[in-house]
């Protein structure tokens, strides 16, 4: 979630949010869901990232939803939205490519309990 500021706004005659705090939202998002589902030592970064604008963004506090698309073994996609509180009225959509390094724990133990 992203309180509104004042600062946030990308067109004062509008006013409307900069779509750059949209699309930064949408990233941070998808590479959470994504960190959600790799190992501890794994690391991830954004590849590919769309960015629809819907509407514009209003005088309001921002929230962002991001879920798994696909999760491969080298390669995830996530898609992400931001609104208002009201997921069924997006602000924004978007659709990432994260690449996925998987790494070892530096201790040599197994990061599965099981």
């Amino acid at each position: 979630m992203v309180p509104f500021r004042a600062e946030l706004l990308g067109d004062a005659a509008r006013p409307a949010i900069h779509g750059g705090v949209l699309a930064t939202m949408i990233d941070v998002a998808g590479g959470a869901a994504v960190m959600s589902e790799i190992g501890e030592h794994d690391r991830t970064s954004t590849i590919d990232m769309r960015v629809d604008y819907l509407r514009p963004g209003e005088k309001l506090d921002l929230f962002a939803d991001a879920r798994i698309v696909r999760m491969g073994a080298r390669v995830a996609v996530a898609a992400a939205v931001v609104h208002h509180g009201d997921a069924a009225r997006p602000v924004a959509e978007g659709r990432l490519v994260f690449d996925i390094r998987r790494r070892p724990n530096p201790t040599g133990e197994s990061a599965d309990p099981a």
